[in-house]
């Protein structure tokens, strides 16, 4: 009996310390990148997603747009919108981008995003622990990515 009580508390404990570290929980929550060893590894589903906008905030849906091509774009790439240095490949039903990515002035995440056909940039999912406002007005959102 003893060592059950010892081992619900150490439980406990365990589940205080993840709620008192968030950094913790965003490791397990993040969406649309992973680590694979020291590359970045973007993934971009479109089936998974609904809302697009435009740079001067006219917002679409994304179902019914035929996809030419995708891009990631972000603070790594001065958000460009057509680089070909940051075209997704298709892979099946997704598009994949990997690259390795330096800190920049000691930033500890950078912000990105999806891009379509150059011209409209895809809404992160709402779910996603790594969402932050964008800060352009809109109630449009960035991805957040964590570096290492």
């Amino acid at each position: 009996m003893k060592n059950l009580i010892v081992i619900l508390m150490c439980l406990g404990l365990t589940q205080n310390l993840f709620a008192q570290n968030p950094q913790v929980q965003i490791a397990n929550d993040t969406c649309a990148y992973s680590w694979e060893q020291n590359e970045v590894v973007f993934r971009f589903d479109p089936n998974t997603y609904m809302d697009m906008n435009t740079s001067y905030g006219m917002w679409r849906k994304l179902p019914g747009v035929k996809i030419r091509n995708v891009y990631v774009s972000g603070e790594f790439n001065n958000w460009a919108t057509q680089s070909k240095d940051f075209i997704m490949e298709k892979q099946g039903e997704i598009y994949v981008f990997r690259m390795q990515v330096e800190p920049k002035g000691g930033l500890k995440r950078l912000q990105f995003k999806f891009v379509i056909n150059g011209k409209y940039w895809v809404e992160p999912k709402a779910s996603c622990a790594n969402v932050i406002d964008s800060g352009a007005g809109w109630g449009s959102k960035n991805y957040i990515l964590y570096l290492k």
